[in-house]
C-alpha cells in the first residue's frame, strides 16, 4: 500500500512554511519563505518542493476573515494583497487534491 500523506501550510505575514506530514505526523520535508511580493506564486512553488506521490490533501491555515465555501481571504490584517484571492483554486487546479483553507487561530486549536 502506498503511503499517504498530507501538506499543511501557514501562510503568514512573514513566513510562508509548507510541510508534507506522514500519516503518523511526521514532518518529512519542509520549506519556509518569506511572505512576499509574489505570494501566490511562492505558494505554489512551495507546494511543489515538497509535494509528492500520495498526498490526499492540502490545508492552508492564514490570519483572518476567511470564506472557506469559496476558498477566499475576505480580511488579513497581516497580508492584505491576499484579500479576494481564490487561494484555494489556485492550489486545488494546479495539484489536484482536495484543498482547505481556515483561520490560523481555528487551525492551530485543531492541532
Amino acid at each position: 500500500m502506498q503511503k499517504q500523506y498530507a501538506i499543511g501550510i501557514d501562510l503568514g505575514g512573514t513566513n510562508l512554511r509548507v510541510a508534507l506530514v506522514s500519516e503518523d505526523g511526521s514532518v518529512v520535508k519542509k520549506t519556509k519563505v518569506p511572505s512576499i511580493e509574489h505570494l501566490e506564486e511562492a505558494l505554489l512553488n512551495s507546494i511543489a518542493e515538497v509535494f509528492t506521490d500520495g498526498v490526499m490533501g492540502i490545508g492552508i491555515g492564514v490570519a483572518g476573515l476567511i470564506d472557506r465555501k469559496n476558498g477566499i481571504v475576505t480580511v488579513s490584517p497581516n497580508l492584505p494583497a491576499i484579500e479576494g484571492m481564490n487561494i484555494v483554486s489556485s492550489v486545488k487546479e494546479r495539484f489536484g487534491v482536495p484543498v482547505f483553507i481556515e483561520n490560523d487561530a481555528n487551525v492551530a486549536a485543531l492541532g
